[in-house]
């Protein structure tokens, strides 16, 4: 092989890669970025059913308890960016909601999806659960 064919195959290598590792870049933090909401989504449902669990099993408790509760589970997620509430309780129910809002790390991943008030780089996540009462004091 010549040295000329071999330095312009070398160049083309080089093209390749520099085409090829945005792309491949992009894909690999949106699986990140989808694990993470994933993993958010399921702390957030665990938790709720905790909560609604605690609060079915002591209906006479303080709501603060029951958050207490719910965010036992909701460790990784930033503290300002939830909001727990009992939003669907009956007098036979105990009902916890959570919403919490998702920020996408990868700026380009962010900008396909927007929340509820039409903020880009934004989901709202939401999850509720409901468990009747053990006993109805």
């Amino acid at each position: 092989m010549s040295r000329k064919k071999r330095s312009a195959e070398l160049g083309q290598d080089l093209i390749e890669y520099a085409i090829t590792l945005p792309l491949f870049m992009a894909i690999i933090f949106g699986v990140l970025d989808f694990g993470r909401g994933i993993y958010y989504l399921s702390a957030m449902y665990q938790g709720a059913r905790d909560g609604a669990r605690y609060g079915s099993v002591h209906p006479e408790a303080p709501f603060t308890e029951v958050v207490a509760q719910v965010e036992h589970w909701l460790i990784g997620l930033d503290p300002t960016l939830w909001e727990i509430g009992t939003g669907c309780s009956t007098g036979t129910t105990s009902c916890v909601t959570v919403k919490y809002t998702f920020k996408a790390v990868t700026p380009v991943i962010g900008k396909f999806f927007e929340d509820e008030d039409g903020v880009k780089n934004q989901l709202t996540l939401r999850t509720s659960s409901t468990m009747p009462l053990e006993y109805i004091p």
